[in-house]
């Protein structure tokens, strides 16, 4: 990977970033105040979003709609208006007006009809978006915060979480259980999980995992790119077999990453308000 561009977009951190249907978002927090910039990749022109209290720490797109995640155990929903130009407060999912999450919201995704997201206490939630409703709960899905949540293939869910794990999650068998509630596998393996594989356990125990983003290299191969606790890289682990692909160098304790496969980048947002832009060697 070489890095080829950097750039400053607030004088404060950055907590999460995507890049989706010609926009970039970028999760901000200001004192009290968590702010989602809107950057019009086409145009130029950027909007910010506000309402969230505390940091932004998950975002994700689907159907012209922005979602995102707070430390104030909220989800907000954004629609885009076409004739504005601009995203515009739709929904709030929350405890009070639903089963939503009672501690801070780390992280989400949309796969399907169906959006996934985790919290600080380590539950996991399922939310039919035709509905709004939250449709599933597995309580401590992990025994930390979920950090970040990403889908692979096309059944499977990857959970990683500041208890140091990644979790594979499959489908569930019935309308009423999306997810299965126990997970398929888990990164690094744990000592049963080795030991019914007929080997010994060489992974190492990895810190707390800070963010995770899946994306692909240029020959299509699915990549992981992991940012854990007072680290100043970002790893990257080839799936299936978190196998190691080197490291984005140079990033200072990362909270966001993101990627845009079709051009061979990948992005990484740090505490400093940082963004730098990674591209695979040709």
């Amino acid at each position: 990977m070489q890095l080829t561009h950097s750039d400053i977009v607030a004088p404060y951190g950055v907590d999460s970033i995507r890049v989706e249907g010609g926009f970039m978002f970028v999760g901000l927090s200001k004192a009290d105040e968590g702010i989602v910039k809107v950057y019009n990749l086409q145009t130029g022109t950027s909007h910010q979003l506000t309402g969230h209290k505390g940091q932004v720490y998950g975002l994700a797109v689907a159907n012209n709609a922005l979602f995102s995640a707070g430390q104030d155990c909220s989800i907000r929903v954004w629609q885009y208006n076409e004739t504005a130009g601009i995203f515009m407060s739709q929904a709030i999912l929350n405890a009070t007006n639903g089963d939503g999450h009672r501690h801070a919201v780390y992280s989400l995704t949309v796969l399907g009809q169906y959006m996934f997201s985790g919290d600080r206490s380590g539950a996991l939630k399922v939310w039919d978006l035709a509905q709004g409703l939250c449709v599933q709960t597995v309580q401590r899905a992990h025994d930390n915060a979920i950090t970040s949540i990403t889908g692979w293939g096309e059944n499977y869910l990857l959970t990683s979480s500041m208890d140091g794990t990644i979790k594979v999650w499959s489908p569930g068998s019935s309308p009423t259980v999306i997810l299965n509630t126990q997970p398929e596998f888990r990164y690094p393996e744990d000592d049963t999980q080795s030991s019914s594989r007929g080997g010994y356990r060489q992974q190492q125990d990895i810190p707390g995992i800070v963010t995770m983003f899946g994306s692909a290299d240029p020959a299509g191969r699915s990549v992981l790119m992991l940012a854990t606790v007072r680290d100043r890289s970002v790893k990257l682990l080839e799936l299936p077999a978190f196998a190691d692909r080197g490291n984005l160098p140079d990033v200072c304790d990362s909270r966001a990453l993101s990627a845009i496969p079709e051009h061979n980048i990948m992005l990484a947002g740090d505490k400093n308000g940082t963004i730098k832009i990674f591209q695979w060697k040709a």
